[in-house]
């Protein structure tokens, strides 16, 4: 079996995004249960080494599937396989650099109190939505499950030249299907976490800034007191 083969390609693109696309879904569901709107203020993007891992996964395996494909698949007059393998490291890869693009893409400056003390002062904070914040995770989560997926195709490639026994790679492969599966699972769960720890931190915040208004805040009406907002954490990419 040669990845390069259209349909093979096909499968591993289009396949790990529809895989990405019911996992965000899902926890879509399950935030819109918990009465979790997707019109949600969040705040910036930010990449932590120790909580981004699926952008962590993306890097390493692109570097990993350029590596292998350069150094131990045999030459071919063409060298087609090579540049598949490559196309598709690099693809997966640019969609986490595309991903918190397409956040910030819908970001909109909102008034915000930065010190409870002194609610009267504004400040000025770019917030986006959780539904951008899904948009970008269907990306980042594309990439990186792509990118495992490759990974595993390679190694099919590999296991045909008979340099490292078939049994062990077949193992490795088993392995990175249950990392795709716990990365599935993982990405569901931290979407939804960290869409619920937003809109906590603003309830938060509002409480805050009632609290430090103290008998004025009787006064506000809805909308005033709906204007009176804290500014938003930043979140870890997937």
């Amino acid at each position: 079996m040669q990845v390069h083969d259209f349909s093979i390609v096909t499968y591993v693109l289009w396949g790990s995004l529809l895989l990405a696309v019911l996992t965000i879904i899902t926890s879509e569901l399950v935030l819109l249960q918990n009465r979790l709107g997707l019109s949600i203020r969040m705040g910036l993007p930010g990449w932590d080494f120790s909580q981004s891992w699926a952008s962590n996964f993306t890097g390493a395996g692109m570097i990993i599937n350029l590596l292998l494909s350069s150094q131990i698949l045999p030459k071919q007059p063409d060298d087609h396989l090579k540049q598949t393998y490559s196309c598709l490291a690099v693809f997966f890869a640019t969609l986490i650099i595309v991903a918190p693009f397409l956040y910030n893409l819908f970001r909109t400056p909102v008034k915000v109190q930065s010190n409870p003390q002194k609610p009267e002062k504004f400040d000025l904070q770019y917030q986006g939505y959780a539904w951008a914040f899904l948009l970008a995770s269907v990306a980042t989560l594309w990439g990186a499950l792509g990118q495992l997926v490759t990974i595993i195709f390679l190694f099919e490639e590999i296991r045909g030249l008979d340099f490292i026994p078939g049994s062990a790679i077949r193992l490795l492969q088993i392995l990175l299907v249950i990392v795709s599966g716990s990365l599935l699972f993982h990405a569901g769960l931290t979407v939804w976490s960290t869409v619920k720890s937003q809109k906590d931190h603003e309830t938060q915040g509002q409480k805050a800034l009632f609290s430090a208004l103290g008998e004025k805040s009787t006064h506000l009406s809805e909308e005033e007191k709906d204007k009176l907002k804290m500014p938003q954490l930043k979140w870890p990419l997937l």
